[in-house]
């Protein structure tokens, strides 16, 4: 181990151990640096960084780690030191906290067992930190977790390859909001700003050297706003221009505000010529709509060149007369489903009938899938928008109704940009930090006191700060406006409104923490979500029923009723597992809609005619002689009322010299005799090319094959042995015939005296 400083004159507080990722004693002591900072910030870097001089070159590596204040900090890279001289090299290590950490793993889609890097989600904060969470607790092997979450609303927000500190940054920004970790707990937080109760105040003099303001959003402050929406569904005749009206485009028509508005809406009224300060700002998701309903629908089964399946939809809007001429030139009419949608935030492409009034939905392509399909489908009372259409030609108050809600957007966008957005660095008097010990953490509410206020005096809390445990030149960000940063920023270049297949239903599945991955016990859920349960007096009409418990902090599902079941194959009851297994044939018991299904884990089956098919341990009886058939080992038993398995009948596997694999039949016949054990005093074992007879008390064996026919002893090779054999002797005109080989071993040496007997005198064969 290594030491920088004075260490044995150093207070324990004031040395810093450093650890390797996997050591238990640490490899350096170091002294804290003058120049060692503690740099924090909401949603920004946080770490600790310090230098020092040493004579030998030393390695650091990432992941080594110090404790302070109870974080852990560790190198997020290896230390290169610089070569001050032969004999002098200079350090520099940035340990940082673990969040900084999230910038080295990728925000994937994790729900539903997926992996994706590009993905749309529309759903809650709750499903979007738990995303988060599963990708930070699998990249550091570390359980993290979601813990306090203050937004409640819904969200569509876009991701693509980005690491999961700038993807938690984008949900932050997505619901106005903060995000912080609790180091403690290891969980992930999401709240509207990150501030204490109590109040300290910092004046200027006294504990402060200086309060400097810096305005980072400035350069989008403006008082009189030019507002424009989109161009969408605006007709060729719109708001004929004057000569002193201000325009856009020469070609493109935008919405615009309301014509007694005028051109642009001012923060203040009655403002000088100088205090204007003039920006324009375009709103491209404002634009004169109609929000209708599918009321009738229709679809037709085709195949593609591939000879591959796919649906076109066909709809009906009742409320709707259109006509094909109503469609703008140069513009696609298309269709954005809306939020009651399977297809919400999906933009298509349509072609219109005036013959049969109906829009045929365009099929576009995601992956290896077609959309529209029987699973992402539009459905009776979808809302939808049209675009790219005259929409003057199909009312009159659309437009209207559009320019109010565009100057709706001008008014409140100035009402947040007049905001005050500015941030203020405090610089600590040294001395009266240390007289004080003045430690602000983030989120402390606090008061300045400095006449640079107009009413000497303003409260914000701390956003960031530096701070010097040796110098106590310690500065602090006070500001109460959110700063959304990206440490890694990656362009999206995902649509915004593509949607994964089933966010729509995440809300209600989290409810019972289901993350359903199949497709088809995704589709039941779809359909209970449609229908509702009704209940008169003692009858309940309701559609799916999904019965569990919570243990832990964990909803269980363990059996479920599904009425959403159509088709013959469909699951109607399940018992002992969740419906997403049911859907599968993996709970232990479930009933299909035909009359089939099956129990104890399909080892009981039966299909729609009433077939049984019965797999699994089988067993004739509990008590005294059995047959039993084994799933285990593939075999049949007959056992004793004593546990000795008389008989044994299995299948065997073996392989030949040239490496190819052939099954034998095995059947063993164990005679235990006056035995109770387990170990037979005689086995015949049949294989079917060859039967042998084993004596387990002498060790001998006989067997009998097509070829072979003899008898040993196993344990003893120089004991009595015989065995006969045929083997094939060529001629020279390629004929041949067999002949028989003998071989003995133990024949007595002498005459025995009895008849017909055999003995061996040197090397003759003599018969007594």
């Amino acid at each position: 181990m290594i030491e920088v400083g004075n260490i044995k004159h150093t207070p324990k507080e004031y040395v810093l151990w450093v650890y390797d990722s996997k050591a238990i004693k640490p490899k350096a002591s170091i002294a804290m640096p003058d120049d060692m900072v503690v740099s924090n910030e909401v949603m920004g870097e946080h770490y600790i960084q310090f230098s020092f001089d040493y004579p030998t070159r030393e390695f650091f590596k990432r992941a080594d780690y110090i404790n302070y204040n109870g974080i852990k900090y560790r190198l997020r890279e290896d230390c290169k030191p610089k070569e001050v001289n032969t004999q002098l090299y200079k350090y520099e290590l940035k340990f940082e906290a673990s969040e900084m950490f999230f910038l080295d793993c990728v925000m994937f889609y994790t729900m539903q067992g997926y992996k994706e890097v590009e993905w749309v989600l529309y759903g809650k904060a709750q499903q979007f930190l738990e995303i988060a969470a599963d990708n930070i607790s699998n990249y550091l092997n570390e359980e993290w977790t979601v813990g306090i979450i203050e937004p409640t609303d819904l969200q569509n927000i876009t991701f693509n390859s980005q690491n999961v500190f700038d993807g938690l940054t984008d949900i932050a920004e997505a619901f106005k909001a903060e995000w912080y970790v609790d180091y403690e707990l290891k969980t992930i937080n999401l709240v509207y700003q990150r501030e204490s109760s109590d109040i300290v105040t910092l004046r200027r003099e006294v504990s402060l050297i200086d309060i400097q303001k810096a305005n980072e959003s400035e350069e989008d402050y403006c008082t009189r706003l030019f507002a424009f929406g989109s161009t969408r569904n605006i007709p060729k005749n719109y708001r004929q221009i004057s000569d002193d009206e201000v325009i856009d485009a020469i070609v493109q028509k935008k919405l615009r505000l309301p014509a007694e508005v005028g051109d642009y809406v001012d923060a203040f009224p009655g403002m000088n010529r100088l205090d204007i300060i003039e920006r324009v700002k375009i709103f491209e998701d404002i634009y004169p709509k109609r929000i209708g309903n599918v009321t009738s629908l229709r679809q037709v089964e085709k195949t593609d060149e591939n000879g591959d399946p796919f649906i076109i939809y066909y709809i009906k809007d009742a409320g709707l007369q259109f006509k094909s001429e109503y469609i703008l030139a140069n513009e696609t009419l298309m269709l954005q489903f809306g939020n009651n949608s399977w297809l919400a935030g999906r933009d298509f492409e349509l072609s219109y009938s005036d013959k049969t009034d109906e829009f045929e939905i365009i099929v576009i392509t995601e992956g290896d899938n077609y959309i529209p399909n029987e699973i992402l489908k539009p459905k009776i009372g979808d809302e939808y928008v049209l675009y790219g259409f005259d929409i003057s030609l199909v009312g009159d108050q659309y437009i209207p109704e559009a320019e109010k809600e565009l100057e709706d957007a001008a008014r409140e966008y100035l009402k947040t940009i007049a905001t005050d957005t500015a941030t203020y660095t405090c610089i600590v008097n040294p001395v009266f930090r240390l007289e004080n010990d003045l430690d602000l953490q983030i989120g402390q509410r606090v008061r300045m006191v400095s006449m640079i206020f107009e009413s000497g005096e303003k409260l914000s809390r701390v956003y960031g700060y530096r701070k010097y445990p040796i110098t106590a030149k310690d500065e602090y960000v006070v500001g109460n406006v959110m700063d959304y940063k990206r440490l890694a920023r990656i362009e999206n270049s995902i649509e915004g409104n593509k949607k994964e297949a089933d966010v729509q239903y995440l809300e209600a599945m989290k409810a019972v923490n289901g993350n359903l991955k199949n497709i088809k016990a995704l589709n039941y859920l779809r359909i209970a979500l449609e229908n509702e349960t009704m209940i008169d007096k003692g009858l309940l009409l309701t559609t799916l029923i999904r019965l569990g418990a919570v243990v832990g902090d964990e909803w269980k599902e363990v059996a479920g009723i599904n009425g959403a079941a159509i088709e013959p194959d469909d699951v109607v009851a399940y018992f002992g597992g969740p419906l997403d297994d049911a859907a599968e044939g993996k709970t232990p018991i479930g009933f299909k809609v035909d009359g089939s299904g099956w129990l104890a884990n399909q080892n009981i089956i039966w299909d729609a005619l009433g077939n049984l098919l019965l797999s699994g341990k089988f067993e004739s009886n509990k008590n005294g002689n059995r047959i039993e058939i084994d799933p285990e080992d593939r075999s049949l038993k007959f056992i004793n009322s004593i546990g000795q398995t008389l008989i044994h009948m299995y299948f065997e596997e073996d392989e030949g010299d040239d490496g190819e694999k052939f099954f034998l039949p095995r059947i063993l016949l164990n005679h235990f005799g006056w035995k109770t054990g387990d170990e037979p005093a005689y086995v015949l074992d049949i294989t079917g090319y060859e039967i042998r007879f084993l004596d387990n008390s002498t060790g001998y064996m006989s067997y009998l094959n097509p070829e072979n026919v003899g008898f040993f002893n196993r344990e003893d090779q120089s004991q009595p042995s015989f065995s006969a054999s045929r083997y094939y002797i060529p001629n020279d005109n390629g004929e041949g015939s067999y002949n028989l080989e003998v071989s003995m071993n133990g024949l007595p040496s002498s005459d025995p005296n009895q008849s017909g007997r055999l003995f061996r005198n040197g090397k003759a064969l003599n018969i007594s």
